[in-house]
């Protein structure tokens, strides 16, 4: 006798899944939750041509004078800024170091760092060790122009240049302006070479360098800064400009631009009043090995 087979069951065919809801870009900065706890995307600091230090630095500050840190307030730790922003703990440091420089902030073993001002006072701070450093103080300011003219050099202005008499240059007078308040910074002469003529019309009131200008549209790519810094008396004719007294103390610095050839592009001659500027340059010991 044949045994009876048991009968099939059904198979149902397969259900289609539903199609997964497209993800809402996050913004950056913003703060998501992932695996049960808060993290958030790292916030972009500003130009890549700048060193990271002086890009955190530069929107640290900004986040201050908006008041995302009030007054009195702790910024977060060194350990947070670092992950927040994917940036060394030497970044971090460097960046706080700026802003305890300028006043804004203030550093404390075993407390943190609390914010001291919302901006800092009538006092202009400049950090240079680098010609990227030159390049962020033309980011924070703009040149005011207000004449051109060309001039041979004779035995003094040859002197004060570095360039041998006779020769050809075009001078520019100008205030460098703080981009925010406007406020005076130094007065400016400007010696550049003739085939640079013109280039004064494409600043405006735009955060670009001439010697940058000059690379970009001549080719010239600046290889040198040569610097002296001297003791000097504010002239008349400076002092209404700079908002100081005739005869007061001032801070000259004469920059010679020099491309990779070690021609001379460019003299910049800048005059500061000295109790509204600083200058300060880092040296480091080498290392022997």
């Amino acid at each position: 006798m044949a045994k009876a087979r048991p009968a099939r069951r059904a198979v149902s065919p397969p259900r289609k899944r539903a199609a997964a809801a497209p993800r809402k870009p996050v913004a950056k900065g913003a703060a998501v939750r992932r695996r049960g706890r808060l993290w958030t995307q790292p916030t972009p600091v500003g130009s890549a041509s700048l060193p990271a230090y002086v890009r955190l630095a530069n929107h640290l500050r900004s986040q201050i004078r908006k008041g995302a840190y009030p007054v009195s307030s702790l910024l977060p730790t060194e350990m947070v800024l670092c992950a927040r922003y994917q940036v060394s703990r030497y970044t971090v440091r460097e960046a706080l170091r700026r802003l305890d420089e300028e006043g804004l902030v203030a550093r404390y073993q075993g407390v943190g760092t609390y914010v001291r001002a919302a901006r800092s006072k009538a006092h202009y701070l400049q950090h240079i060790s680098s010609i990227a450093d030159l390049l962020q103080y033309t980011q924070d300011t703009y040149l005011e122009i207000a004449g051109s003219r060309r001039v041979r050099a004779d035995r003094a202005l040859a002197r004060l240049l570095g360039s041998p008499t006779g020769v050809e240059w075009v001078h520019l007078s100008a205030t460098r302006r703080d981009m925010e308040t406007d406020a005076a910074l130094c007065v400016m002469d400007i010696y550049l070479r003739p085939s640079f003529r013109g280039i004064e019309r494409q600043l405006g009131k735009e955060r670009r360098s001439i010697y940058g200008l000059i690379e970009e549209r001549y080719g010239h790519r600046i290889t040198e800064i040569e610097q002296n810094i001297s003791a000097e008396l504010v002239q008349a004719q400076h002092a209404a400009a700079l908002n100081c007294k005739a005869g007061q103390a001032a801070l000259k610095t004469v920059r010679r631009f020099y491309d990779e050839r070690r021609r001379l592009l460019e003299v910049s001659v800048s005059i500061h009043p000295a109790n509204q500027f600083s200058y300060t340059t880092r040296l480091q010991r080498d290392t022997l090995r």
